[in-house]
This record gives C-alpha cells, structure tokens and sequence, in this order.
C-alpha cells in the first residue's frame, strides 16, 4: 500500500473532509486489489501494533474481516475462496498474530481481534483446519492465572465463532463451550467476564438441545441465569439484561422444557418489571411476548390440522392475572409524553404483551382487565384514562363477540370512546382511535352499529396537527371499509373520504409516521372494498386514477425520505384502481402500463414487487388487447428473472407472465425461446425459492396452454426439469421426513406439476393425441404418487390430481385407461370412493373424472 498505513486508514475516518476520505478509500481498495497477501499482512501488523491510534487499529482489523466475510452470500463465497487460496504461512501468521492480540491492553483491538478469528474460523472450520483453535479459546476463557482481559476476548471471540459458523462445524466442542460459558456467569469472576459470558450464551444456547434434555444440565442453566438475571442476585444492572435476553431466547427455544421453572421464572420476570432497570424490564416483558408468540403458533398449528411442535403448556393463562395487574401500575401508567410510537417503552412493550396474551387465552382475561378500565376510565387523570383504553383495546383480538366481552362492545363503550376524541390531550386521541381501530377489526358488527358516527369522528381526526394521531384516525377508517365489502353501506361516505384520505396524504407533515402511506393503503382499502357498482362511481374511480398517474410522475423526480415507500404505495393504488375499474379501463391503459414499466426499472425491489402485481392486473382484469404491449414488458421482464434471489420479484414477474398469457394467447409465441431460457435456467438454480420454482412449473402449463404445438419446441427439456425438480423434492422428504417444510413443499409442488401436465395436455389436445404422449407415463407417475396417498393429501392437491386424470382420459381416450388399468389400477378406483367427499371442490373434481370414465365405459 503506498504511503502511511495508519495516515491512510486515519484519512478514510475522516468525516471533515470528503475529498481525503474518497483519497484514501481509494488507497484501500487499490491494496485489496493488487496483492491480497500483503494488503492482509499489512492489516494484521497495523491492528496488533500497540503503539498505533485505537481508531487506525480498529478499522484496520475491520478490513481485514471484510477480506473474507460478507453479508452478500455469492460475495462472501468469493471472499472465502479468495482467503483459502492465499499461502498457508501467510494464513497461518495472520491467526498467530490475531491471538496474540487477543490478549491486547486495547479494549476495541480486543473485541476487534476476536471478531476477525471469529470470521477466519468460519471459512477454514468446514474445511476441518485450525480446529485447535475452539479448545485452546475454551482453555483460556476459564484458566484463572489467564489475565482478565484475555478471558474477557476468549469469551467474546467464542460468541462471535457460535453466532458464525455453522452448528455442524462446532458439534465436537459444543460440549466444551457450552461449560465454558456457562462457568463465565459465576458471581465468584470480574463483571467483564460475566457480561461477556452472557452475551455469548445467547450465541451457545442453540447448540444446547442435548444438555437441556439432562435434568441436572438444565437446573444448573436455569439457576445461573436467574441468579444473573436477579436484582437481587447480580449487582450489575448490564449483566442483568444480556441474562434476561438469554431467558428470552430460551423460551423460544426450549419453550416444552420450562415446566418446572416457570414459576420461578414468573417471580424473576415480575421483579424485573416492578423494580428493575429499564432495559432489564423489557427483556422480562420481551419473554412474555416470546411465550404467547410460542402459544399462539401452538395453537395454530391445530387450527390447521397440523400436528404441534409439542403441548402448550398455557403458561401465558397461568401468568396473566399477575402480569396484567403489574403492567398496569408500573408500564401502562408511565406513560412517556414525548416518546415516539416506534419507541419501545415499558407502556408499549406492556401493551404489546397483553396483545399477544389475549388470543392465546380463554375469555377469562376480561375479568382481569375489565376491573382496571372501569376504574380508569372514570377517572379525571389523563394517564388513568389512556392506560385504561389502551388496555381495553389489547383484549379484543381472540375474544367470542358474544361472550363476556359483549356487554362491554355494547351500549355506551362506542359513543363514550367517540367523546374521548375530543380531549385536549394527544395521547388520549391516539390510543383512542387506536381502539376504535381495534374494535372495527375484531368486532367490526359492533363497530358498524356506530359506523355513521366512527367514520364522521374520523374525517374530522385526519386533520389533527399531530401526524400520529391522523394516522391512527385512519385505522377505523380501514377496517370498518372491509367489514363493508361488497355492500353499499359506505356509499354516503366514499367519495368524501377518499377526498380527504388524499388531502391527508398531501398534507405537509405527511411524511411523518408514515401518515402519507397509511392515508393511501386506507383509500386503497375503500376503493377496493366499498365502490358502488354505477358509471358514477367508475368514473371517479377513472379521475382518481389519472390524479395518481400525475403523483407517481412526481414522485419519481421528487426528493422525499419515504420515497420507495410512497412510489410502491401508488403503485399498489394503481393495480386496485384497475380492478375497480375492470372492463372500463379503455385508452387510460397506455398511461398505466408505460408508468408502471418505468417503475419496474427501478431497483429498489420493494417498487418492483407493486409494479409487477398491478401491471398484472392490467392484463388480467381488463379487456385491453395486451399484446401491443409486449414489446416493451417482456425484456422488463426477463430482466426481473435475472437475479433469483430476489425472491419476491421473481415470483412476482412469473405470476405477471401467467396473467398476461390469457390476454395475449399465441402471441407470446414469438418471445418464448428467451421466456423459456429464462424460467429453465431460474428453475435449475439451486437458490431459488421452492415455492417460486412451483410457480414457474405452473407457468409452463399456461404457455403450452397458450402456444398450442409450439409447445413441443420446448417440452423435453420443461418435462425432464420437472421430473429433476420433483425428483430431489422426493429425496429430500424421504431424508427428513418428520420435517413439515418438507413434506408440505412435496404436495406444493406436485400441486403445481399436475396444474403444468393438464395444462399441456389441453394445449396439445387440438394436434394428433400421439403428440402429447411422450409424456403419458409422466403423468400416469405423478397420478400414483398423489392418488395412491389421496387420503394424506391437501385438497388443492387432490383436486388438481383429479382434473389431470380427467383431462388425461378425455385427450388419451381408451388408451390411457387401459395402460393405467395395467399399471395402476388403484387411480382410477380412488375417485369413485370421493364422490360422496364433505368438500364439494373434491366431489367436483371426482365427479369429472366419473363422467370422462362412463363414455368408454362398454365400448
């Protein structure tokens, strides 16, 4: 590197000065690329100098882990290579000298030095070298004669290596570490040591399955982290918080081995909230939330006929009437009049955990909290009146409308919330709203009774001065214009509110809280939920379309904080206004589709994903000729299909080729050799999303639905990707087959290879039946596999199978019933046992396959 290293590195720091600082990144990077071993050596030597400023130190050993580490997977995989091709010695020297400093007086070159082997034992851990290096960390992290200072970066360096490196990688010392660490918490070492310690069993705790199935392993974890995470127990408040964290985490972790400590974990976590540092309460509350959040999955899984993880244990029921009572007097009630709502506070926090609390517990919980909102909200106080609405309102989600919470959601509680809109205070009117808010999602019968006055009170409350409190305003607005879909109740009110939801959306403060975006996902909501079906309606709709067409324009040459939010927002306004509109979209579509093309081009993927869905809905949900258009969508297209690992984006450009292909038909036939390339070539890497793989097998059903005999061009190679794609999606269930991912990935995607065969069976119908039959045994296969397992099978599935053996006979005729007759007999039986099935998608599908069997039947 030419010149000063220290002067260099000090100059890239240099925030005065832009010119230098762009100098000297240059000098960086010029090293980087030019001898990589010399450029690492000179690192090195500059972060174990201890003669060198702490600054120029520091970011030379952040440099050298940026060498070989990356958040960018393909990026990280080149640097890890890159690393492992540089000369064993010169490797070898740069892991002497990082242990070496290690042991530095410099706190920062510490943690820096630990970071950097952290990052080094990542790469070269799964090629099986350096592997002393854990069990010689371990020994230094718990030698007593070792100095403080080099215990503390043992321990720190471990933390980083679990948090890192693979599970697979660490198996063999997991044992070690797992007491290393948990040694490091005893009250007899240094604070340094213990927080240090803390820190990485929150990295370690994963690796520790098998210890906390060994009853004498887990009380010994239990107990050294409730005595470091106790008031009364550990004096040190940060020690305190990183042992709570770790509470946390195991309850996400270890949620079916608490049991036993539950209790005890009750009275810590209560201490905490009642008498503990701020920081230190939240992780108690935090471990609530992580226990609902557990249940409620629980809970889920049955909903949906899955089997759980484990038993809920309904530790959350136990829990709630002394939480709830403790939130009350110590969070709910210290309210914090200047903090921000993304701010998380006790209040919020206390908040947030009774809304994970209700639906995981039965109605009982209103007798705990109904006792404290009658108490607080008669009171003249401003805090007892916020607090208790605030609770009111994070008991409404799980509850049965006519069980005990009906009393309160009838009568007075709406119109007494209304006259709460009218006090002085902010805070007040924010939550107050919120509630509204609450109840027109999760009661939204009720709110619908009052529906006249909620939506008047809040057309007057977008114009509050505090953006928060518009914002919340918009929040009623939303949901009692879903609770009225497809009726014209919100017709005396639509265009007034769209009117205003616009203003509010132009509003100066309007970047805010984020009051533009919701103002604009409400009107999106009553757009598409509430427009009366008359010519008037349609055509305010069509005005509102090009006043939006005129604010995309300029938001793209604008200069604004949230702008990908707000230009992914009015996209997404678009796609709805096409289809309220519908068949009336006429010479508007031009406009539309060349603004959402300019949008696609955008990289931000977020702008793509709305501009793909809403010129999605151009083609699918008018009755413009799409094809005019295809010049120009197309190569935007492909573009969007280069890069599979923006999942979305992909999935979502795949999803508008299926919505164009009805509209457009055989002229798509021109541009397949590049579609195809494109969709084999994103189906055949192994990074791309399973479930957008099953899109793209779906996609090729609607081309060849579409093409026609242009098909045959390109179904070897569709039919042998399927074959490979399923193939491995079998292989991969048969290895784990308790893993639902797995199986349910399994059943997705022969979904979708049963939707691709029927679709190219009806595209080739037309041409002589021995066109498609190259693939008879194909789909005689995947029939088998889904049939012969019918019971075991989702109904989409089923369904799909069903109408590919209909199709099947009806283009194959009496050949494929006696080819399956002599190979899989048991397909053509299952049917008929399904015509009777409780699903009618199922009997309609069983029913179709009875009838294309009868007219062969005596032939």
């Amino acid at each position: 590197m030419s010149g000063d290293l220290t002067t260099i590195l000090l100059n890239a720091l240099r925030m005065d000065d832009p010119q230098i600082r762009t100098q000297a990144e240059a000098q960086i990077k010029a090293a980087e690329e030019g001898s990589i071993e010399n450029y690492i050596g000179s690192l090195i030597q500059e972060l174990g100098n201890e003669s060198k400023p702490p600054e120029a130190r520091q970011l030379a050993g952040v440099l050298l882990k940026n060498t070989m580490a990356s958040r960018d997977p393909e990026a990280r995989a080149k640097l890890e290579a890159r690393w492992l091709q540089v000369r064993a010695e010169t490797r070898e020297q740069v892991k002497q000298l990082t242990i070496q400093i290690l042991s530095s007086a410099d706190r920062h070159a510490r943690q820096t030095a630990a970071a950097v082997a952290a990052a080094i034992a990542r790469v070269e851990l799964p090629h099986k070298s350096w592997v002393d290096f854990i069990p010689q960390l371990c020994n230094v992290a718990v030698e007593t004669n070792t100095s403080v200072e080099q215990r503390e970066a043992a321990l720190s360096c471990i933390g980083y290596i679990c948090e890192d490196v693979g599970h697979e990688y660490l198996a063999e010392d997991s044992g070690k570490i797992i007491t290393v660490v948990v040694a490091g918490l005893s009250p007899e070492n240094p604070k340094t040591i213990r927080e240090e310690a803390a820190k990485s069993l929150l990295s370690v705790l994963i690796f520790m399955d098998d210890a906390m199935s060994v009853k004498a392993q887990r009380d010994h974890l239990f107990r050294t982290l409730c005595t470091s995470a106790s008031i009364g127990g550990e004096q040190d408040a940060d020690v305190r918080n990183h042992a709570m964290r770790c509470l946390v985490k195991t309850a996400a972790l270890y949620y079916d081995r608490l049991a036993e400590y539950v209790q005890a974990l009750l009275e810590l976590t209560s201490q905490a909230i009642m008498k503990d540092e701020r920081e230190v309460s939240l992780q108690a509350i935090e471990f609530w939330i992580t226990i609902c959040e557990t249940e409620y999955d629980l809970h889920d899984a049955i909903a949906r006929n899955e089997q759980p993880e484990f038993q809920n244990m309904a530790y959350a029921a136990g829990a709630a009437r002394f939480l709830i009572p403790q939130f009350w007097t110590h969070c709910l009630l210290k309210q914090e009049e200047d903090a921000d709502e993304d701010d998380f506070i006790p209040t919020f926090a206390a908040g947030t955990c009774i809304q994970k609390l209700s639906p995981v517990i039965d109605d009982s919980i209103v007798g705990i909290v109904m006792p404290f909102v009658t108490h607080g909200i008669q009171q003249k106080e401003w805090r007892q009146v916020e607090a208790a609405t605030l609770l009111f309102g994070s008991i409404l989600e799980g509850r049965d409308p006519e069980g005990p919470i009906k009393e309160h959601l009838t009568g007075q509680v709406v119109p007494f919330l209304l006259q709460q809109m009218s006090y002085e205070h902010p805070i007040i009117k924010d939550t107050t709203a919120w509630c509204l808010g609450r109840i027109a999602e999760f009661h939204p019968q009720r709110a619908l009774e009052h529906g006249d006055a909620i939506l008047k009170t809040m057309e007057i409350a977008l114009k509050d001065p505090l953006p928060r409190n518009a914002k919340k305003a918009c929040y009623p607005i939303h949901f009692l214009a879903v609770a009225c879909k497809a009726t014209d109740y919100m017709a005396p009110y639509y265009k007034s509110l769209v009117q205003s939801l616009l203003c509010t959306a132009d509003r100066p403060d309007a970047g805010t809280n984020a009051l533009r975006i919701i103002a604009l996902e409400t009107m999106n909501a009553i757009i598409e939920n509430c427009t009366p079906n008359d010519g008037e309606s349609i055509g305010f709709v069509k005005e509102l379309l090009n006043n939006l067409l005129q604010r995309l324009s300029h938001c793209m040459n604008a200069k604004l904080p949230d702008k990908d939010a707000l230009l992914a927002q009015l996209c997404a306004s678009l796609g709805i206004c096409v289809k309220t509109i519908n068949r009336h979209l006429g010479d508007q579509s031009d406009a539309v589709v060349a603004a959402l093309l300019q949008i696609i081009k955008n990289p931000s993927s977020t702008i793509q994903d709305e501009a793909l869905l809403s010129l999605g809905a151009v083609a699918h949900h008018s009755n413009v000729g799409f094809t005019r258009y295809l010049e120009a969508v197309v190569p935007a297209l492909l573009e969007c299909l280069k890069d599979v690992r923006v999942t979305k984006v992909y999935y979502n450009a795949v999803g508008l080729l299926r919505d164009i292909l009805p509209n457009v038909g055989n002229d798509i036939s021109p541009f397949c050799p590049d579609i195809f390339q494109a969709l084999l070539h994103g189906i055949g890497n192994p990074e791309l999303d399973p479930d957008v793989k099953c899109e793209i097998i779906a996609a090729f059903g609607d081309i060849a639905l579409q093409i026609q005999s242009n098909f045959t061009l390109y179904m070897q190679k569709v039919v042998e990707m399927i074959i490979a794609v399923e193939e491995a999606a079998s292989r991969e269930f048969a290895a784990h087959p308790t893993d639902p991912n797995a199986e349910q990935y399994l059943s997705y995607l022969q979904q979708h290879i049963c939707e691709c065969y029927a679709g190219i069976l009806l595209g080739l119908k037309s041409q002589s039946s021995d066109v498609a039959k190259g693939i008879m045994m194909h789909v005689l296969e995947i029939l088998c596999k889904v049939l012969q397992n019918y019971n075991k099978a989702p109904a989409s599935v089923l369904v799909e199978a069903l109408n590919l053996l209909a199709d099947a006979i009806n283009v194959w005729k009496r050949e494929f019933l006696e080819r399956t007759m002599q190979h899989v007999p048991a397909v053509l039986q299952v049917p008929d046992g399904l015509l009777q099935h409780e699903d009618p998608s199922i009997r309609e599908a069983a029913q179709r396959v009875y009838t294309e069997k009868t007219k062969f039947v005596g032939q």
